[in-house]
Parts: structure tokens; sequence; C-alpha cells
């Protein structure tokens, strides 16, 4: 029989952010209590930014919006492999989605979706 021990573990960090930027859901409370909560989160775009980023013309986001799956050639994807993300931003500057390429289709497909 193993014998338990006392101490936990507590994570530091996790996907590039560290503990040291973290806070307390009672901090939490409090700025929002302040009206300040809105100053500490973090943007969006800070949270993907370890993926590469696309930005799509006009026409571009429109079929990337619509459903339309573009190849990565046509909105400057080179070198990708199985596990690359990106970052995909509208012609605006507005991130929109987080995508992977399907290698086997030659198509960028949306993880995850923001607008």
């Amino acid at each position: 029989m193993r014998q338990q021990s006392s101490e936990a573990l507590e994570r530091t960090k996790a996907n590039g952010f560290e503990i040291e930027g973290c806070i307390s859901i009672e901090q939490a409370q409090a700025l929002a209590d302040e009206g300040k909560l809105t100053d500490r989160l973090l943007t969006l775009g800070s949270i993907f930014e370890g993926y590469a980023k696309v930005k799509l013309n006009e026409k571009h986001t429109t079929l990337y919006k619509n459903g339309v799956k573009l190849r990565p050639e046509q909105i400057g994807i080179k070198g990708f492999d199985k596990d690359s993300r990106y970052r995909i931003y509208s012609n605006s500057g507005e991130l929109i989605s987080v995508a992977y390429v399907d290698v086997p289709k030659n198509e960028v497909r949306s993880l995850r979706n923001f607008y």
C-alpha cells in the first residue's frame, strides 16, 4: 500500500501562461466591483499568440465567413503540416477564427469561429 502525500501539486504554467500573471476569484470580484476587471482581461488574440497570424483580404474574409473552404496557398499559408494552427483575421483586423490545414484535402478548416 502506498502512503498518500499530504502535499498538493500546483500547476505554475500552462499553454504559455504563468501563475504570476493570474488573479484569484476574489481579486477578480474586487476588480469587477470597482469596474476595472476588463483592464485585466486578456484579448482573444493574445490567447492564441503562439499560432501564426493570417490576415485575409476582403474577398477571402467574405468567402471564409460564408463557409467556403480556402486553399492555404490562396491566403498565404506555406510550409504547413497537420499540427500547424493559425489565427485568422478579417480584412478589418478582427480575429475571426482559429484554424488548421486539412492536409489530405488541402483546405483551411476552422477549429473555432469568433464571429
